[in-house]
């Protein structure tokens, strides 16, 4: 009987840490579709001229007047691009802080470079 109980416990920790590793999946597929939403949703002639208009990660007011023309040409929702837009100019500005932060070297760095 023991033996049973002991069986069962170790079946119900299974469960549960299948469950917890299910739980987790389904968090990254929730945020790896968030990404294939703010990249190559549109026409490729949209895409290319985002891309463009980001090479710097920020957008001129005549850059804007461009992307929204073509998307309104292409009959898309102003207000839903616009939202894409701004969260596509936040992921390269994070990108670029990400980067900028990685190549900076650290004061003790400095200090043997110095020494």
């Amino acid at each position: 009987m023991i033996i049973l109980d002991k069986i069962n416990k170790g079946a119900d920790v299974a469960t549960a840490g299948n469950q917890l590793s299910g739980s987790l999946q389904s968090q990254n597929d929730a945020q790896d579709s968030t990404a294939n939403l703010t990249s190559g949703m549109y026409d490729a002639s949209l895409e290319k001229l985002i891309a463009i208009a980001l090479a710097d990660g920020v957008i001129s007011e005549k850059g804007k007047q461009v992307l929204f023309k073509k998307a309104e040409s292409l009959g898309l929702d102003l207000d839903e691009f616009e939202m894409v837009l701004d969260a596509r100019i936040l992921e390269v500005q994070k990108s670029q802080i990400r980067t900028q932060a990685n190549s900076t070297p650290s004061i003790q760095h400095l200090l043997v470079m110095l020494s």
